[in-house]
């Protein structure tokens, strides 16, 4: 997501107790506190669209047969539900 991305939606008051943002989940720990000359959203401003957002990131599936802490590997995790 941009910052601003995340600027429009608070000038259009895209936030809030009834709103709530995905993300892809590439960018690092508290992106949005960190200083960005390309826009002029604050920090506060990004809190305050940003609060309550989830995350998502790909799962990494290791494809060797070792079990994990499930005892089930990978690809028998594929199949099961």
């Amino acid at each position: 997501m941009c910052f601003n991305c995340v600027l429009q939606a608070y000038k259009q008051k895209l936030y809030g107790p009834k709103y709530v943002w995905f993300i892809i989940g590439w960018y690092a720990d508290n992106w949005y506190t960190k200083p960005d000359n390309s826009t002029t959203c604050t920090v506060e401003q990004m809190q305050a669209v940003l609060a309550g957002h989830f995350t998502t990131e790909g799962v990494m599936l290791n494809r060797d047969q070792q079990a994990s802490i499930s005892q089930m590997v990978c690809l028998a995790s594929d199949t099961e539900q």
